[in-house]
């Protein structure tokens, strides 16, 4: 039908428009992330981030000051790392504009992350469980005595494969009267032994512990921390000696090495140097040209008698000291040019300085002397080189050389202990803190069960104020050497210092030394028993008017009485007081003074006017090329500090310091009910940590 023939009233249907394409499929990616972007995901996840490391640093501080377990930050840093899993999927779920109920995919997702967290837990736990049995295991082993000896063997090193100890000699004459020689022997081998860098050479105090017992070799390892023991015995008949030396693995108690020699007295020296050598070749040792022992001719064998009659002598009371000083004299107008004889008469010289009878201003100059006299023979002397230090600071103050002295003792890397914790005061003297604690912490390595070391280690605690350490190392002194003098004492000064006067005053009855009267001073002064405290003091001024004027001042000091305070200071800086150095600066009793002006004009008489003295701060390189830092409780403190989460607080040495002062602690406590070999007057060696 023609369009003109349609019928009017119906309309032509309009074509409909084309049919739009179908819209581009969205990539996956871009749909998670709207959803992410949508419910915030990212921003819930980097909150929880900042969140979990300030967390864990909390926790870390805390964990820290209060000596937690290094477990308690694993198991932290493990929960707060599975829980950001568990936020990302909080927030898929509960993020902005989502739903917030819980659906059973979500239910499932932490589910499964919580099992895992559970996982890791346990598998920490066992881990550490089965790490404590085979420590256990170890332990039992050994057969500790007790209870308390399997404590202190967990918490002590095994022995160690590098470090050895040489036990006093059995001395087998006939008539039993050479045991100052069968010492004197196995001192000069842990001399000779110590020249080898591969070694660490337990120190003679710690190793004499053992005189006269019958122990099992396997537990004087353990105590020791030695790999190695070397024992002997010495017979001697006129200028003729016999001996016999043996090396054996404490790990199996299987003799490796031993040897008799039959010689002539003249010839003892360089029969030391011979049985090192063989030591060293039984311990596969290779000996450098410059470390390799040097022929040490001897001239006169009487001279060599006199000399250990007179260093064994120094273990002994004030009249033994002053024998011994006369007998070291007789060695070197024998011998000249013996450096051993130099080096223990000045010691010896440093001794008698405790005693009425020998004032610092008159002993000082011979100090000088035969420091001197060391160093002329052997510039290598590091422990001449520390004498000598000491008294260009106590008797010279002269600051500067004193500080060239410390530079020569540090550099020649020496390992003995006896020189270490001399060099040890001489860096506190010149203000170099915490080079003393380092050296005084070397020295305690090389000699761990020696109550001078616990004992130095808590004075300078103390004159630094920090009183919950100086009293642990002091009670570890006192627990190795029970008739130690002065322990006591410097407990009591804490204990005031906490204002505990009861406690303080318990502590000074116990003390049994020169330092008795002087403390009760103190203690009766703070019960208020001041007719008490006047006596003592009063005891105190007669019997060391001369030679400790300085304990004087403090006493009257800490009574209030400032005007004869300072009379007593400035006796004691004419009279050059040992102890003023450290003591007049650092001494918490003294604080009261030091902002009176005569203090300062004190300070201008010492050469002190500009504050402490002027020193570099020095490396302390004998300690960074020690054996023993690679080895033992120190390369364990390396790995806590690497191994886990928290980081390096301070210095190696720092660390090192709080895991050797545990260990040996804990060794000390084994030995408390043994008398140190050293007598009540004498300090190490017979040589006063301070002279």
């Amino acid at each position: 039908m023609d369009p003109e023939t349609e019928p009017p009233g119906e309309i032509a249907a309009e074509p409909s428009p084309p049919a739009a394409p179908p819209p581009a499929a969205t990539p996956w990616w871009l749909r998670l992330w709207g959803r992410i972007h949508e419910h915030r995901v990212a921003q819930w996840v980097v909150a929880y981030a900042a969140t979990a490391y300030a967390a864990l640093h909390l926790t870390e501080m805390v964990a820290d000051a209060f000596e937690w377990p290094h477990l308690v930050l694993r198991v932290v840093t493990v929960l707060l790392f599975a829980g950001a899993p568990i936020v990302a999927t909080l927030a898929w779920y509960h993020g902005h504009r989502a739903n917030h109920r819980i659906s059973g995919p979500e239910l499932a997702i932490l589910a499964v992350l919580l099992m895992i967290a559970a996982a890791l837990l346990s598998m920490l736990h066992w881990g550490g469980r089965a790490a404590e049995s085979v420590h256990a295991a170890s332990a039992a082993a050994t057969g500790p005595a007790n209870a308390t000896d399997a404590a202190a063997m967990q918490a002590s090193a095994s022995p160690d494969a590098g470090t050895i100890a040489v036990l006093p000699f059995a001395d087998l004459s006939a008539a039993q009267d050479q045991g100052y020689f069968a010492d004197g022997m196995a001192e000069e081998l842990i001399d000779v032994l110590a020249r080898i860098p591969q070694l660490r050479v337990i120190g003679r105090t710690s190793a004499f512990q053992f005189k006269g017992r019958a122990g099992d070799l396997r537990e004087i390892g353990s105590r020791l921390g030695a790999g190695y023991v070397v024992e002997g015995s010495v017979r001697k008949a006129d200028a003729h000696i016999r001996v016999t030396a043996q090396l054996i693995d404490t790990h199996s108690g299987t003799h490796l090495w031993s040897e008799s020699y039959d010689r002539e007295l003249g010839d003892v020296l360089n029969l030391q140097d011979q049985i090192a050598s063989s030591i060293a070749r039984a311990l596969q040792l290779t000996i450098h040209a410059a470390d390799a022992p040097s022929p040490r001719p001897m001239h006169n064998s009487e001279a060599y008698t006199f000399y250990l009659r007179g260093r064994a002598a120094l273990d002994g009371d004030i009249h033994s000291i002053n024998q011994g000083v006369l007998d070291l004299q007789q060695a070197l107008a024998l011998e000249p040019g013996y450096t051993r004889a130099a080096e223990a008469l000045a010691l010896a010289y440093l001794s008698q300085m405790n005693s009425p009878e020998h004032p610092a201003a008159r002993m000082w100059p011979l100090v000088d002397g035969a420091a001197r006299r060391a160093l002329q023979l052997d510039p290598r002397s590091a422990l001449a080189h520390a004498i000598l230090g000491l008294k260009y600071a106590s008797f010279d103050f002269d600051w500067p050389a004193a500080n060239a002295e410390l530079q020569r003792a540090l550099a020649l890397d020496s390992r003995d202990a006896v020189a270490l914790y001399n060099t040890s005061w001489l860096a506190f003297d010149l203000g170099l803190y915490d080079e003393s604690l380092r050296l005084q912490d070397v020295s305690l390595v090389i000699d761990p069960l020696s109550p001078d070391a616990h004992q130095n280690g808590g004075i300078i605690y103390y004159l630094l104020g920090d009183f919950d350490a100086a009293e642990r190392e002091l009670r570890a002194s006192a627990n190795l050497g029970p008739h130690f003098e002065e322990n006591h004492t410097y407990l009591g000064l804490v204990q005031l210092l906490r204002n505990k006067p009861q406690a303080a005053l318990e502590e000074m009855l116990a003390e049994q030394g020169g330092m008795r009267d002087f403390g009760l001073a103190l203690a009766f002064h703070s019960l208020g028993r001041h007719a008490d405290s006047d006596a003592a003091l009063a005891r105190l001024i007669r019997d060391s008017g001369e030679t400790a004027p300085c304990n004087i001042a403090i006493v009257y000091a800490y009574r209030g009485e400032r005007q004869q305070a300072f009379q007593w200071l400035d006796r004691a800086v004419t009279l050059r007081d040992p102890s003023l150095g450290y003591k007049f600066r650092k001494d918490p009793m003294l604080v009261p003074l030091r902002t009176d002006p005569r203090y300062h004009a004190l300070l201008e008489r010492m050469h002190l006017g500009g504050g402490a003295p002027a020193a570099s701060r020095l490396p302390v390189r004998c300690a960074l090329r020690l054996a023993v830092f690679r080895r033992d409780g120190f390369l364990r403190c390396r790995r806590i500090a690497t191994r886990g989460a928290r980081p390096a607080r301070g210095s190696f040495f720092s660390r090192a310091r709080s895991t050797a002062r545990h260990r040996y602690q804990a060794a000390s406590e084994r030995c408390g009910a043994q008398r140190a070999p050293n007598s009540a007057s004498a300090r190490g060696r017979g040589i006063p940590l301070r002279p």
